[in-house]
């Protein structure tokens, strides 16, 4: 991610995800994107990463939310997701999923398609940023 001394630009303020609405949410975001700088060629990743972490945020959370950020030369996407307190293990203690497992890749292709990732945990609330370079 960027220099810390980088100062943040807000794009899309925190917008609350139900999974009806991942659809509206996907075009929200690639619309934001593209008015952001993002070019042709990563708003594909930027989507797909959106898609991505709003499904696990809804998945595993009981209110979540995205927001994008201007952070330097970067756009990142910021989903947050808060549960029950307590409820959420640190990071440390996810696992892969079993290589016959449909689901539990999500951070995975993230992390293939974006340039930057990183997950904050407190108790109950995660985020995870990706960050793409705005060309």
């Amino acid at each position: 991610m960027e220099n810390s001394t980088d100062e943040e630009e807000l794009i899309q303020p925190c917008m609350s995800i139900r999974p009806a609405d991942l659809g509206a949410f996907r075009e929200r975001i690639r619309n934001a994107a593209v008015n952001a700088g993002v070019s042709h060629e990563r708003l594909g990743d930027l989507t797909l990463a959106a898609s991505e972490l709003m499904s696990n945020a809804c998945e595993h959370g009981v209110r979540a939310c995205v927001a994008i950020v201007r952070v330097g030369k970067l756009i990142e996407l910021r989903v947050t997701n808060t549960a029950s307190p307590g409820s959420v293990p640190p990071p440390s203690a996810w696992s892969f999923p079993a290589p016959e497992s449909a689901t539990g890749r999500g951070l995975a292709v993230v992390g293939a398609v974006a340039d930057a990732t990183r997950v904050t945990w407190n108790h109950n609330r995660v985020t995870v940023s990706a960050a793409f370079s705005v060309q």
